[in-house]
């Protein structure tokens, strides 16, 4: 099934910061370009209706002189953010732009009818689900020790957590005395219910997608989250899982 727009750039993405770490390789260990760009082309061709081929000829894989002192730390961090690209991408393109059907695709309202932070939506495939205020479905990491996320760096990249700007307010339905916060790495607070930190995926693009629904990814499964604030168990909108880091 074809991408949209977004999902088209997301690849593309993914394909530079792969080949710009490949560089930084050849720049360490020797000319080992040949098996990047292998790496490159077989993500191409899981990808051709993306056409991401247009985002790797514009990248310049000739060595510069100022790069020549790349160290080994940034060519982690560049591998690093390469792979969750990677993810991010390969899972994007197996999704597409399918989805189960949300019936309350509109944006959750709090009891007064004010906009929520999260609230809940009916999902064809796995039931009554939790989604952000634009409707996307929330996850739990099951890797989570109590209210402590355990998931940064490329983690967190793939897995946004859910913010709030002020006290978090819960959608009609929810429990408020289950909803809360936690402090995250940056300082800054994460949502969470019935003590699971909640978090989106970048692999759904629009309401009704679970695509996370149980991937295996970064030392553990993640799942959409009920009501009352347990993991739900079925069949995501995407088929397959993608392996974790």
């Amino acid at each position: 099934m074809p991408l949209d727009d977004g999902g088209r750039a997301r690849v593309a993405e993914a394909v530079n910061e792969v080949v710009l770490a490949g560089r930084s390789l050849m720049l360490l260990e020797g000319d080992t370009r040949e098996p990047w760009i292998g790496f490159v082309n077989r993500l191409m061709r899981k990808t051709s209706h993306a056409a991401p081929e247009s985002a790797v000829a514009s990248v310049d894989l000739s060595i510069r002189p100022k790069e020549t002192s790349m160290t080994r730390t940034r060519f982690t961090r560049l591998l690093g953010g390469a792979a969750a690209a990677a993810l991010s991408a390969a899972t994007i393109a197996a999704c597409g732009s399918g989805s189960n059907s949300t019936t309350a695709a509109q944006k959750p309202k709090g009891p007064t009818g004010s906009a929520a932070t999260f609230g809940v939506a009916s999902n064809s495939g796995l039931g009554k689900i939790l989604v952000n205020s634009k409707g996307l479905t929330l996850y739990l990491f099951k890797k989570d020790v109590g209210t402590k996320s355990t998931c940064t760096g490329a983690c967190a990249t793939n897995w946004p957590p859910l913010r709030a700007g002020g006290k978090p307010l819960a959608g009609t339905g929810l429990s408020t005395s289950k909803v809360g916060t936690t402090a995250r790495s940056d300082g800054k607070p994460q949502v969470t219910y019935n003590g699971h930190p909640l978090y989106l995926f970048q692999g759904d693009s629009a309401p009704g997608q679970t695509s996370g629904e149980g991937i295996s990814a970064f030392g553990a499964s993640w799942f959409a989250v009920s009501p009352g604030g347990n993991q739900v168990n079925g069949t995501g909108s995407s088929s397959g899982g993608v392996g974790g880091y």
